[in-house]
């Protein structure tokens, strides 16, 4: 028998960062650390998959590949605004 359900992307979400805050606790937070540094993984690779996406079809002519370097290059971009934030507080 086979199950299939649908899973948004915050269901996903909220899975992977599940439990990775720290509360100053030493067993807990190196769990929760641990678990961090693998969503920082995951994280970290789907960004190159996205610039990988980008760069593959940014310079192709087909509607569908424009349109999907078009959506990683928006994102990559939002990323980017988001870090430049971040440098900024520091």
């Amino acid at each position: 028998m086979k199950i299939i359900t649908e899973v948004s992307s915050q269901d996903i979400t909220a899975t992977l960062v599940n439990d990775t805050s720290p509360f100053g606790e030493t067993n807990h937070d190196r769990e929760s650390n641990a678990k961090l540094r693998e969503v920082t993984d995951i994280v970290e690779s789907m960004i190159s998959d996205v610039l990988w996406i980008y760069q593959q079809n940014k310079d192709r002519n087909e509607a569908s590949m424009k349109e999907a370097a078009d959506i990683a290059k928006h994102v990559l971009l939002s990323i980017k605004e988001d870090l430049e934030d971040f440098s900024e507080e520091d």
